[in-house]
């Protein structure tokens, strides 16, 4: 009976420092995530909405630095114009390397996360979001309804 009162009273704070650990895991696992993806990339092909991305559409540069993913833009015709370079623009992501497939949130300025799955492998990254405020894709193919970037790391 002491034994049996003793696990009733233990269980639920071995049970909370369990899931304390996992948590702390999963925490410590998404910081080697982003570790791994910091550093500057350039998109070499994609595809939205399922039709392939020209050669002109690409993402010039992309730097990762902490959370930030700055997409650095190549000028419009009026920025052209005027003289004016790009802005970048800057993004807050937010990865789950213990899912499968590993999730990747990217928040914009104004607080509008899409959703994405990615995958790394050596200097390749292959991401997988949503269009507009659609749901997290479920795998790599790029669909009518997501958008799929494939990114190679800039070797210094």
């Amino acid at each position: 009976m002491f034994i049996r009162a003793t696990l009733l009273i233990i269980w639920p704070f071995a049970t909370l420092n369990s899931l304390g650990a996992t948590a702390q895991i999963a925490q410590d696992n998404d910081k080697k995530e982003l570790e791994a993806l910091q550093g500057e990339w350039v998109q070499v092909s994609g595809a939205v909405f399922g039709v392939p991305t020209t050669a002109d559409r690409l993402i010039p540069k992309v730097i990762v630095k902490g959370d930030q993913w700055t997409i650095m833009r190549e000028p419009n015709d009026r920025q052209k114009a005027a003289g004016k370079p790009a802005r970048p623009l800057t993004l807050t992501i937010r990865l789950d390397g213990a899912k499968n497939p590993k999730t990747i949130d990217q928040k914009d300025p104004a607080g509008h996360i899409v959703l994405g799955i990615y995958k790394l492998e050596g200097d390749t990254l292959t991401i997988c979001r949503a269009t507009g405020d659609g749901m997290r894709p479920k795998d790599l193919a790029g669909t009518e309804v997501t958008a799929l970037e494939v990114f190679k790391r800039v070797k210094k």
